[in-house]
């Protein structure tokens, strides 16, 4: 696949890993997904951005736990952030659907502008702004981002949010019984997908934005992280015409996803 010069507003366009093990969560994605790394400066005292590479070209991103996070108990986690034409313009909407603010705006020198930003249910994510930067410069190929998907506490109201912040119009699917799963549509292109928690999570999982990367062999990649000390929340299933999946968590705790895409025709 060509290399992705540019995100269109609405679409997921990075994966931010923040971590209290750097050096192990290299190791540990590294021997998952084949990933290269380089070191960005951040400045002085401050430890380098480092990015995530595959066939040289970035695909993600690790960063370790600013102190103040750390202090606070929290534990490692993958930051999704979404394309958007203006950060600047996008903020008052957020706050207008009932989301807040939890960091910037801000830039990135030459990279680009970003926010973190919070729902009204309490999920965390990212708007960015491209400079010279444009997020993941490959998609959908192994060891690359391909879907990022909402685990929603509240979906009425997470539906409305995101439908209201980045003009996503939804999609119903039948998962069995009473659940449903969400397709948001930039357009005619899914962007992202919601799904309910799971019966029985609603208390001690919090609302939160799963990200996936692709690769060639679901089962195979799960047992490689079992045994490089990951663990795994969902164990591979495969659901027809998409793909074969499984959630899993490196060995500080952070969770992800993977997919294996059914064969492109």
């Amino acid at each position: 696949m060509p290399p992705v010069d540019a995100h269109l507003p609405g679409t997921p366009c990075w994966l931010e890993l923040s971590t209290t093990d750097t050096a192990a969560a290299r190791t540990f994605y590294q021997g998952l997904f084949g990933w290269s790394y380089f070191e960005s400066p951040m400045g002085p005292d401050m430890p380098p951005y480092i990015l995530a590479r595959i066939q040289d070209r970035d695909v993600a991103a690790i960063f370790s736990m600013m102190k103040e996070q750390r202090e606070q108990g929290m534990p490692p986690f993958w930051l999704v952030y979404f394309a958007v034409a203006s950060v600047d313009a996008t903020l008052p909407k957020v706050t207008a659907l009932g989301g807040s603010v939890m960091s910037g705006p801000m830039d990135v020198p030459e990279a680009g502008r970003m926010a973190v930003c919070m729902d009204p249910a309490g999920g965390a994510f990212a708007l960015w702004q491209a400079g010279k930067h444009a997020g993941a410069r490959l998609v959908n190929e192994s060891g690359a981002m391909c879907w990022v998907e909402l685990l929603a506490r509240e979906v009425s109201k997470s539906e409305k949010f995101y439908t209201g912040l980045f003009g996503w119009t939804t999609e119903k699917m039948s998962m069995g019984g009473p659940i449903e799963y969400t397709v948001f549509k930039n357009g005619e292109i899914p962007a992202a997908g919601m799904l309910p928690n799971p019966a029985g999570a609603e208390d001690n999982v919090p609302q939160n934005w799963l990200g996936y990367l692709a690769v060639p062999d679901c089962d195979g990649t799960t047992d490689k992280a079992k045994a490089s000390g990951g663990q795994v929340f969902v164990s591979p299933q495969t659901i027809p015409t998409v793909g074969r999946f499984a959630v899993l968590a490196d060995p500080q705790g952070a969770a992800f996803g993977i997919l294996q895409p059914v064969p492109r025709k």
